[in-house]
């Protein structure tokens, strides 16, 4: 396995343990034991797994009746285990890979990139970012992405150039932010890249024509509460569908 696949699925295995340490009490018991296996499995295909004090970090063995605050110590050891190994294998990656513009070709492709504003995060993408990965779609979403210490712009820039579409979250708060990085930058990237998908969240047409009139004209999907992103879901694999 090269050094680009074992990064890429790091990536994937850290951005699925953050989730659950989201939303622990919503992963069921059967998630939890098969993201486990599928670090584990991970670990010993990647030929990166010498020591045992790792299988420790990762023990699989989740007895029934294992409490929530077990199950978060134990996803909290494999997000360390995994992050740990992230940061050996990144410095042996040519520099010229961490351009987005060299890296498409190199680095996992993403189903969708969620651009949203931060005051929406709880309320609405969190849920949208758990049901695409649920329905095993993937994504760039920035609070599975972001270390401590990355250089944001950066990392969203990459994020923007490999993922095949970009969902903008067109709610009230990211209509008030005239000035905001996810208006002024992310939905200018993704106007450009004529791959966005609005979505419009409590708000009508009417709103979005007054603050945002470039956008008003896209097709777009309107929902009012995290209840619904199953409708978002379903459009997004149909649409994913038709490039497959």
């Amino acid at each position: 396995m090269d050094k680009y696949t074992i990064l890429n699925e790091l990536d994937n295995l850290i951005y699925k343990c953050k989730l659950i340490l989201d939303n622990p009490i919503a992963i069921n018991l059967g998630e939890r034991k098969k993201l486990s296996d599928d670090i584990i499995n991970f670990l010993s295909r990647s030929g990166i797994l010498s020591e045992d004090r790792y299988i420790d970090a990762i023990n699989t063995d989740l007895p029934f009746g294992e409490t929530t605050a077990t199950y978060i110590k134990k996803t909290k050891n494999m997000l360390e285990v995994l992050q740990y190994l992230r940061n050996k294998v990144e410095p042996q990656l040519p520099k010229k890979y961490n351009n987005p513009i060299n890296a498409p070709d190199i680095m996992e492709k993403r189903d969708i990139f969620i651009c949203y504003v931060v005051e929406d995060r709880k309320e609405i993408a969190i849920p949208l970012a758990s049901a695409f990965m649920n329905s095993d779609i993937s994504i760039w979403f920035d609070r599975y992405e972001l270390e401590w210490g990355d250089n944001w712009v950066e990392e969203i820039e990459k994020g923007l150039a490999i993922s095949r579409y970009g969902i903008v979250i067109i709610s009230k708060n990211f209509l008030a932010k005239d000035e905001g990085w996810a208006r002024k930058n992310e939905l200018s990237a993704l106007l450009n890249k004529d791959n966005i998908l609005p979505i419009w969240y409590g708000v009508s047409d009417k709103d979005v024509k007054q603050k945002l009139p470039t956008i008003a004209t896209r097709q777009a999907i309107s929902i009012s509460s995290a209840s619904e992103v199953s409708i978002i879901v379903d459009a997004v694999q149909k649409k994913l569908n038709k490039i497959e």
